[in-house]
């Protein structure tokens, strides 16, 4: 069956209410009818997604030394750089055993020097020694004492230089735990919340205060079935935060592909940069890009109809010499929407006349006469895409 013999078929019914029968315009009295010319554009196909702000880096910042907070330097709402100090720990006793291990690093380094001048005077008689073995004017007894004499001076040596060692990376720890009672933001942002005050025991590990970053996140949910073409990014994210605010584009987007059992979606995430108007926890809007830019078919949303078959659009045709024009029915499939135009598929080409007011009592070959737009002289319906 054709597409016409179709729409004649249903004609009765899509001309009007079932309640109201409007009879077809009279013959030679064409119905007036305003149109608008269907467009190429370049276009790509995005879907609509729900979802909110974050912050790209949230922290509940610790101290790694137990002690008392003798210093707070931070609120809420504070801001903060990379490295700013927020809160400083009581470091008496770790600063007093640094200095124990200062004096006994010292001592360390004394003794490995002593010990280094006693191996040197040892090699000294072991040489005066092999001197007088070569003129035999000793025996091989003293030989072996001198020898024996300088491998105990050696070993000796050996392990003050171990000691050394031992005190000096002792010494460069605790000078490190010194420099941690001192706890510093790792990354620029706002204290979103303080845990601890002035006066109180911190204990290793706990929470300071919660850091939020500058750098922002927007999370929204997709549909499952979008995730094979979501793989490979195809162009930047557009997002608006927060109703009223104005749109802007991401181009770093990546996929979770983690899809949630119940709602059947995946989750988008794109980065946005700093900005003083969003805030992490707002509710946000994108139009994620799931295919490359290409030129698509685009006509009036004011245009469209739906019968049985799905959505329709009456094109006026001009017919030959001397004849009225032609509201001829054209079955098409929308692929998405932009602003007040629907983008299309379906057997069209670029000025096609779309009807787009005086539509409702057409039939298919209803005689109708444009009053604002006129096609090109080869205007018409295409057999086929």
């Amino acid at each position: 069956m054709t597409l016409l013999s179709v729409f004649l078929s249903l004609s009765p019914v899509l001309a009007a209410p079932a309640t109201v029968a409007v009879p077809p315009p009279l013959q030679g009295q064409p119905s007036m009818v305003r149109t608008d010319p269907v467009q190429i554009a370049s276009l790509q196909d995005r879907r609509f997604a729900n979802g909110e702000l974050r912050a790209a880096r949230r922290s509940h910042v610790a101290g790694e030394e137990a002690g008392r907070i003798v210093e707070l330097l931070v609120d809420e709402g504070t801001r903060v750089e990379r490295g700013a100090v927020l809160a400083r720990i009581d470091a008496t006793r770790l600063e007093l055993e640094l200095s124990v291990l200062t004096a006994q690093t010292a001592v360390a380094e004394a003794l490995v020097d002593e010990r280094g001048h006693a191996l040197t005077q040892e090699h000294r008689d072991l040489e005066a020694v092999r001197r007088l073995v070569e003129r035999d004017a000793t025996n091989a007894k003293e030989l072996a004492d001198a020898e024996t004499a300088v491998a105990e001076a050696q070993a000796r040596l050996a392990q003050a230089e171990q000691e050394r060692a031992v005190l000096v990376e002792r010494t460069k720890l605790l000078v490190d735990r010194v420099a941690d009672t001192e706890v510093h933001a790792p990354f620029a942002g706002t204290i979103a919340s303080v845990a601890v005050e002035a006066g109180e025991w911190l204990a290793a590990g706990s929470s300071v205060a919660e850091l939020v970053s500058d750098e922002l996140e927007v999370w929204v949910e997709v549909p499952q079935r979008h995730l094979a073409a979501l793989r490979v990014p195809k162009g930047p994210l557009s997002v608006t935060a927060a109703a009223g605010t104005s749109a802007f584009e991401s181009e770093l987007w990546r996929v979770v592909p983690d899809v949630d059992p119940g709602a059947r979606m995946l989750t988008v995430i794109a980065s946005l940069a700093p900005n003083p108007a969003l805030a992490p926890g707002m509710s946000a809007v994108a139009w994620v890009p799931i295919a490359e830019r290409a030129d698509h078919k685009t006509v009036a949303v004011d245009a469209l109809l739906q019968n049985e078959l799905g959505p329709y659009l009456f094109v006026a045709v001009p017919g030959t010499e001397g004849s009225p024009w032609n509201a001829r029915p054209v079955q098409v499939e929308v692929l998405w929407r932009e602003g007040g135009r629907a983008v299309v598929r379906g057997p069209l080409k670029a000025g096609d006349a779309a009807i787009v007011e005086g539509k409702q009592r057409l039939y298919p070959m209803a005689p109708v006469q444009p009053i604002d737009a006129v096609p090109t002289a080869d205007s018409g319906v295409t057999s086929g895409e």
